[in-house]
């Protein structure tokens, strides 16, 4: 799952950052990216700096997790 994040800051000082679990749709980061530009303007100092998050998963073999043989489970294989 990927997010987006929006730091703001004001004469080089970081003032805050959204949190991760606020803003995972482009469609939601252009409506809040809109209303901050708005509220904290670059002509009064502010700026505000947008990145994207990804977080990637990888499967667990199951035997490998447990630490020992389980039965129905192949050592050596993730089960997808």
């Amino acid at each position: 799952m990927s997010h987006y994040e929006i730091n703001v800051s004001h004469g080089g000082q970081h003032l805050f950052a959204t949190h991760e679990r606020s803003i995972h749709t482009l469609a939601s980061l252009r409506k809040i990216a809109d209303i901050f530009s708005r509220k904290f303007p670059v002509a009064e100092g502010y700026r505000m700096s947008i990145t994207r998050w990804e977080s990637h998963g990888k499967h667990v073999d199951v035997t490998d997790a447990v630490g020992h043989a389980v039965e129905g489970y192949e050592a050596g294989k993730a089960d997808y």
